[in-house]
């Protein structure tokens, strides 16, 4: 169990370190994801009107990248940057293949 106390999934990738990730999701999504929680860690770090942000602390891998995909155009990543530019670049792609 431990092996995936700080994973979202399984750990595929044993070279990303444990990092921050925070994430803005549109209100209407954002309670589904509060009531049906991510990871362990996940906290409620803003809530407002529209948006609610989310925070946990896990080793970004396949399967949390799996997870924000699923929810469109409802999330923004906020953080880390480098999560960010990932899903963008993959984005990208996915506008640039249905083109």
């Amino acid at each position: 169990v431990a092996y995936f106390e700080n994973s979202i999934g399984l750990p595929y990738d044993n070279n990303n370190k444990l990092q921050e990730v925070h994430i803005a999701v549109k209100k209407g999504q954002a309670e589904y994801i509060r009531s049906l929680p991510w990871h362990h860690s996940q906290k409620v770090m803003k809530d407002d009107a529209d948006v609610m942000v989310f925070g946990f602390k896990v080793i970004p891998n396949f399967e949390l990248i799996q997870k924000i995909l699923t929810q469109g155009d409802s999330i923004e990543v906020l953080k880390p940057k480098s999560l960010r530019t990932e899903i963008c670049n993959i984005a990208r792609q996915l506008a640039k293949n249905n083109s």
